[in-house]
């Protein structure tokens, strides 16, 4: 069994101003205040923790799944984790992982570490919205990537070239649902010099500026540039990580985690149906992706 223990943080729980370290467009809270380097080093590390010793120690491993065109085989895993295993107050969480191992190198069916870096760590929200077809916007609300360049972007030594920032991810889902829009806080770090990890954690846009909230806010109704996009929306609830490391034979490993509730009348038996076809297709996607912005940048 893994030594690492669940943290308060990376959770299935929205947070609310005053989890989260102040900003300009946040309405002030009279709590005590949550320093940012400090609030960065405890979500990175619980994140790092959760992939490294907590899915592999404790996770149920699953079948492995393929997902063109990529060559590598995706790996399944599952863990149900109870309320009471929380240190603090929450409900339960349905987890899902997958694992894929890919060959290291520039070529059809497979990336290398440098478009792993550049595709999933780097305008990691836009670019999900770019390989995944059902994401049909990537709002970007605030972030703090002046407040942490102070320190020159590295936080606690560990953890270099962080940045932190809200967005609102909008999925469209089949009719009859409505579409779906994830208020998420997204960190992203290198933990070395060819490894990364991505975290994103529900949060509440309640105390942002309406001028800064598009969808949480309903303002998309009225101002927003498409049809699509004015459509209404119901706020649901994801959390997720991703970690990219390099294996002692070269190969990148390329771990992802992700517990989600998409609210709405959607009971959760059958939302977790389809959970794991979807974190085995984002493999495919995203190499889709990949060789065809290669393809573009090679023109």
């Amino acid at each position: 069994m893994s030594n690492a223990s669940l943290g308060p943080l990376v959770r299935l729980r929205t947070l609310t101003p005053a989890d989260i370290p102040p900003h300009p467009a946040i309405k002030p809270v009279s709590e005590h205040e949550v320093e940012l380097y400090s609030f960065l080093k405890s979500v990175l590390d619980e994140a790092v923790a959760f992939t490294d010793s907590i899915v592999p120690a404790t996770f149920r491993e699953g079948a492995a799944k393929a997902s063109a065109p990529s060559s590598a085989k995706v790996k399944l895993l599952s863990r149900d984790i109870k309320a009471s295993e929380l240190p603090t107050s929450g409900r339960n969480e349905s987890w899902f992982a997958r694992r894929s191992i890919h060959k290291n190198e520039r070529t059809g069916g497979t990336a290398d570490i440098a478009e792993f870096d550049e595709g999933l760590r780097d305008q990691h929200s836009k670019h999900e919205m770019e390989y995944t077809p059902d994401v049909f916007d990537a709002h970007k609300v605030a972030d703090w990537d002046d407040l942490i360049a102070v320190r020159g972007g590295d936080v606690e030594g560990r953890y270099r070239e962080v940045s932190m920032s809200v967005y609102e991810m909008c999925h469209k889902l089949p009719f009859p649902c409505l579409n779906r829009v994830f208020c998420v806080l997204v960190v992203t770090a290198k933990t070395a010099e060819s490894s990364f990890v991505v975290v994103q954690i529900p949060i509440d846009l309640s105390d942002f500026s309406d001028a800064d909230v598009l969808y949480g806010n309903g303002r998309n109704k009225r101002d927003a540039e498409s049809a699509l996009k004015r459509k209404k929306v119901i706020v649901g609830e994801y959390v997720s990580i991703e970690r990219v490391t390099l294996t002692e034979d070269g190969d990148i490993q390329w771990v992802m985690a992700t517990a989600s509730d998409a609210k709405g009348w959607l009971p959760m038996p059958m939302q977790k149906l389809g959970v794991p076809g979807a974190v085995v297709k984002d493999v495919g996607l995203f190499m889709k992706w990949t060789r065809e912005r290669r393809g573009s940048q090679s023109q």
